[in-house]
């Protein structure tokens, strides 16, 4: 998504960066920091997923597909009714389906519109449907912003002892609050590390800015993601796949 996104700089891109059940996905924050054209994130908007149990009606299911978000989310379903299917993780929901079309005696966990797509029946739907699960997304584009909701950040911080709390400090004296501090190593640099900072304030605003001033005297780098807007979920029903 990033390498296309980056093509143009009319073309927009979204993707993953956070399930409530599955927690943060890794992949994109990787592909943001190794991203070398400066994409900018124009907005986080979230989707509040229902999910469906997809296979053939009358067929034994000895296999289930999914994505791991889903599948962490749905591990308690899946033990009380297919305690003896094999569980199987697959890089997205529309392939789990996919592989799940294809093979006898296979489900696959995704949204319910992707049944008719594939040919599969919805054998149940929505699952855990009590227990919220929400995912949220980035759009990515070549704007600048600084307006908006959040700031997301890259930090690169010097090697040497309290440099992480040395970096916090900035923002704790200016009030201005982190909601995500995400941790990657460098590779090829055994004992250096990346950080992927989410913060609750507009480059915009006065102290964003101080505490940024600050902090950009501890750190070795920092690489600004810009400042976008954060939309309210939005339900999967009102989606089509």
């Amino acid at each position: 998504v990033i390498e296309f996104t980056a093509g143009s700089e009319d073309r927009k891109g979204i993707i993953p960066v956070e399930n409530s059940s599955g927690g943060i996905i890794y992949d994109t924050i990787d592909a943001l920091i190794a991203d070398e054209a400066g994409l900018k994130i124009q907005e986080e908007l979230g989707i509040a997923v229902k999910l469906a149990f997809l296979g053939r009606k009358d067929e034994p299911i000895e296999r289930i597909y999914s994505h791991f978000a889903p599948i962490r989310h749905c591990h308690l379903w899946i033990r009380r009714n297919y305690p003896d299917a094999r569980v199987q993780i697959l890089s997205s929901t529309s392939e789990s389906v996919r592989r799940a079309a294809q093979e006898k005696n296979a489900a696959a966990i995704a949204s319910r519109d992707s049944a008719a797509i594939y040919g599969l029946s919805v054998l149940e739907y929505p699952i855990e449907a009590g227990i919220p699960n929400v995912t949220n997304f980035f759009t990515l584009g070549h704007e600048d912003n600084r307006a908006g909701k959040d700031t997301s950040l890259i930090v690169q911080l010097k090697n040497q002892f309290g440099s992480l709390h040395e970096f916090l400090g900035p923002f704790a004296r200016h009030g201005v609050n982190l909601k995500r501090i995400i941790s990657r190593n460098v590779i090829g640099q055994p004992n250096t590390y990346v950080f992927f900072v989410g913060v609750e304030a507009s480059l915009a605003e006065e102290k964003m800015q101080r505490a940024m001033a600050e902090a950009y005297d501890i750190a070795h780098s920092i690489r600004s993601l810009g400042s976008y807007p954060v939309l309210d979920p939005v339900s999967s029903d009102t989606l089509s796949v």
